[in-house]
């Protein structure tokens, strides 16, 4: 199976930040960190290492970055936890966003469970969110509970792969996960990312990459 993705080249948050603003459309996935509970919580916090868990309540979910894809294979990867995920790419990204310009970390998370966070990389994502640009993300009603709570809100044209697969062949019970979706409409797409493995960065920049391309190949049906 493949590996995970190699380091790539960062940018600076003013660079990305300028690139983004000027994008009529992009994909993106909240890289969310579940709470662990009760007894299971070894084992819950052993598999919310390995996944972005985006789930209700949504209140005690941390919020450690955000992947986000306008132009396919490239993915950029935000962190926004001061304390969270170093700046990656994934899945042949040449360009994720760098920390290294971001402002010194605040001690006032958006919420308690986001702890320490980067102010200025909030920043970026609230104003983007809040533009006219189209939003494109999959399960898209977890991720808006989640970034409500910490007062932003998704402003302009919002699409939703999971919404779209429905409405193009609606069937009670079928699998509308990104990886099923990417399976059905983007196999192209979706092969060289078969057996993947990397940090739940990487997952997450997987899940804005499918999301992206998926989008498009299923506006072609609607």
């Amino acid at each position: 199976s493949a590996g995970p993705p190699q380091p790539r080249p960062t940018v600076s948050l003013a660079s990305f930040s300028d690139a983004l603003r000027a994008q009529p459309s992009f994909a993106f996935a909240l890289h969310a960190v579940a709470p662990a509970r009760g007894e299971q919580a070894g084992a819950a916090a052993a598999r919310a290492a390995r996944r972005s868990a985006v789930l209700p309540p949504y209140l005690g979910a941390a919020i450690a970055g955000v992947s986000i894809c306008w132009a396919p294979p490239t993915v950029y990867y935000l962190p926004l936890a001061a304390t969270g995920t170093p700046p990656i790419a994934a899945l042949g990204a040449s360009t994720p966003a760098s920390s290294s310009s971001l402002s010194s970390p605040s001690g006032d998370g958006t919420q308690p469970a986001d702890g320490r966070t980067h102010s200025r990389a909030w920043a970026v994502l609230r104003a983007a969110l809040g533009g006219g640009a189209r939003k494109v993300a999959h399960d898209a009603k977890l991720q808006l509970a989640a970034l409500q709570l910490r007062g932003i809100i998704v402003d302009g044209p919002l699409a939703d792969p999971k919404v779209a697969a429905w409405l193009v062949c609606p069937s009670e019970g079928a699998d509308l996960s990104v990886r099923a979706l990417a399976e059905r409409y983007t196999p192209e797409a979706h092969a060289p990312l078969v057996g993947m493995r990397g940090t739940p960065a990487d997952l997450v920049c997987k899940t804005a990459l499918l999301s992206r391309r998926l989008m498009g190949a299923l506006d072609a049906r609607l």
